[in-house]
Parts: structure tokens; sequence; C-alpha cells
């Protein structure tokens, strides 16, 4: 107690079971697989959402992409609309899962 431990405030956030750390994970290499449909993004610092995720290998009808592009999702922002995203591209950063859906 009492002792300086600048570390402490890093280390509350940086536990994530998908390997993406802190916010926005502007340092880490996102993979696709470890994203999900509605996750919130950063896409050149504008926020925004997944809308699919395309794996190379996967029977979804999404294949496609991922056979021409590699793997990547697509994202929907405001002012870019819909961009096809590869796993290379560092201007995509990671934010936080969306919340399920309510089933009522």
């Amino acid at each position: 107690m009492g002792q300086n431990r600048p570390w402490a405030l890093e280390q509350s956030f940086s536990y994530n079971p998908w390997r993406l750390t802190g916010f926005g994970a502007s340092h880490a290499a996102i993979n696709a697989a470890d994203l999900l449909v509605r996750d919130h993004i950063l896409y050149h610092g504008e926020s925004g959402q997944v809308e699919f995720v395309a794996i190379i290998g996967d029977a979804d009808a999404n294949r496609w992409y991922a056979e021409q592009f590699g793997n990547g999702c697509m994202v929907l922002t405001p002012s870019f609309g819909r961009v096809f995203v590869t796993e290379d591209d560092e201007a995509l950063q990671f934010l936080c899962r969306s919340a399920p859906p309510l089933r009522i």
C-alpha cells in the first residue's frame, strides 16, 4: 500500500481473452478470427462496427472476400461506409465487444 505502482492502472485494462489489449490495441496485431459480428472498432480514428468476418477456409457466404483479399472483416463507419479491411491494415483498432441482442 502507498507504493508507486505505475503499472497497476495499465494492468487493470490489459486482460482480454481475445488477445487484444488496452483501448484500441494500436500496438497489437488484430487477428480476424478474434473479431465477432457487431464488435465496436475504430477505422482511421472513426468509430464503427464489424458487419461480418471472412476467414480463408470457412464455408460461409463471405468466404469469397477471404479468397480474394485474405482474412479480414467488413466494417461499417459513417464517413467510409462499408469497407473490407484485411488483418494487416493498421488503421483498424478493436474497441470492445457488443452486447448480445435482447431476447424478449
